[in-house]
Parts: structure tokens; C-alpha cells; sequence
């Protein structure tokens, strides 16, 4: 029979009464092979792009190496020419509006993160989600991006596509797409395109917010040529309801936009 510490074929290991010497390491695994990563985070107001940001900042960010980078990009200013009389006035009124929302929402996330020890940069910019979430990761060299998934049906994806999948299938790094597990809340009373809360208090307004604007999309006034040809529009489009409705037939849709 063979002695327990005997294996068939091979020599018997030899033992020691000593006690085995403990070696200490004098390396700090904790931060040896971590690196500085810039880390992306595309906002929007909904429920989905918080849930996103939750899990971010749970399972993904870590204080000591991450530079987390916050971008909301807004939409550009149009209206219905036929409701003011005034077409510049109404873009910077919107404009305003617009930019004020994307600070607040900015300054919520970037507020929450300063206080655990992150550090912060919020960027506004004004243009299209898609291409500028790509052209800011691409410009910062961003280790990776994060977003929320909108959680688009069949129908909507098809005709609006999906910001997620553009920013997928553009950007040179890693992209993770965070959508809610299938039985929470979000996705089982479809809430997920709901507007998340925002918190505004002195505090969070105390968080710088960098302005941009895509390059195709200048900040500047409209044009006299722009908004001439706006009023014109109106002109044309209300007196074609008018003889619409003297014929008692229904006007045409008519779409009043102004490209600024």
C-alpha cells in the first residue's frame, strides 16, 4: 500500500517539519496595473440614461484612475414660423431653454460623482447625439463610452435608428451599452424613455459645464435670409388654410422649420 504522500510512479515529496517562510509582498496590488482611463458618459433626460449613469458609477468607475467626462448633446433650435411673428427671437428662446436643461442635467450627474471623490468634466454640446458623442470620444481618446439603451420597438428603431448602435458601429473604442434587467420596473411599464428627476440646488450649479457646438452647427443668430424665408413659409401656408377653408376642404400639413 502506499504511504499518503506517495503518488504511484514518482519518488516520495520530502518532508519538513519547519514551517514554510511567508514572503511579503512590498507591491500595491491595488493600483499596480491599474491605469488613468478617460471614461465617457452620454446623457440624456431619461430613465434609461440613469440607469446607465447608476451602473457607471457601481460597477465601472473608480476615483483613483478614472477622468469621467459627462456629454449631453442638445438639439438645435427649430419652431413652427406660423405661431410668432418673430423667428429669431423664438430660436434663442429655445436655444435658452435648451441649454439651461442640458446644465442642470450635467451638473446632477457631475455633482453626485464630485462628492465620492471622481474626477469631472461636464461638456454641453449643441448638434446631433450621434455624431458628436463619437467626435468627443474620438477627441479625448476615450478608454471607453457609456450610454443607456432607449429601448426603441421594432417600428420606432427602423424610422428614428438608434443612437446606441450609431455610436456601437462608429467609435474606435469600446463601447458598453447599459440597458435595465428585463423584469425591473423600466422595462415591464416601458418607463424608460420617462424624464428622469434632476436635482438643482446651489451646489450642483457650483459645477463647471464646458459650452460646444458641433462644427456644422455654428453658435450664431439666424440669418435675415433664414428668417425671411421662414415668414415667407408661414405667409404661404396660412393663406393656404385660409382658402382651404373657404372651399371647406382640409389644408394640407405644412412642416415650419428653420435650419439655424
Amino acid at each position: 500500500m502506499l504511504a499518503n504522500n506517495q503518488t504511484t510512479g514518482a519518488a516520495a515529496a520530502p518532508t519538513t517539519d519547519a514551517p514554510l517562510a511567508r514572503r511579503e509582498s512590498t507591491v500595491d496590488v491595488s493600483t499596480a496595473t491599474l491605469k488613468p482611463r478617460t471614461v465617457l458618459v452620454a446623457l440624456d433626460h431619461s430613465l434609461h440614461s440613469s440607469y446607465a449613469a447608476a451602473w457607471a458609477k457601481d460597477n465601472l468607475l473608480n476615483p483613483a484612475t478614472d477622468l469621467v467626462v459627462l456629454v449631453n448633446v442638445r438639439p438645435i433650435a427649430v419652431g413652427h414660423a406660423s405661431f410668432y411673428e418673430d423667428m429669431g427671437q423664438l430660436v434663442r428662446d429655445v436655444e435658452e431653454e435648451n441649454r439651461a436643461s442640458s446644465h442642470k442635467l450635467l451638473q446632477h450627474y457631475g455633482y453626485d460623482l464630485k462628492r465620492l471623490g471622481f474626477q469631472v468634466r461636464a461638456i454641453s454640446i449643441r448638434g446631433d447625439t450621434r455624431s458628436d458623442v463619437v467626435r468627443k470620444a474620438q477627441e479625448l481618446n476615450a478608454t471607453v463610452v457609456v450610454c443607456g439603451s432607449r429601448g426603441l420597438g421594432t417600428l420606432q428603431r427602423a424610422f428614428l435608428g438608434s443612437v446606441s448602435n450609431y455610436i456601437v458601429n462608429h467609435c474606435s473604442c469600446p463601447v458598453l451599452v447599459i440597458r435595465p434587467p428585463a423584469d425591473s420596473d423600466l422595462v415591464q411599464d416601458n418607463r424608460g424613455s420617462a424624464r428622469a428627476p434632476v436635482t438643482e440646488s446651489h451646489e450642483t450649479a457650483m459645477l463647471p459645464v464646458d459650452q460646444e457646438s458641433a462644427p456644422s452647427t455654428p453658435l450664431a443668430e439666424p440669418s435675415e435670409a433664414a428668417t425671411m424665408a421662414a415668414a415667407k413659409q408661414a405667409a404661404l401656408a396660412t393663406a393656404a388654410a385660409h382658402d382651404a377653408a373657404a372651399q371647406h376642404k382640409p389644408a394640407p400639413e405644412q412642416a415650419h422649420a428653420m435650419e439655424v
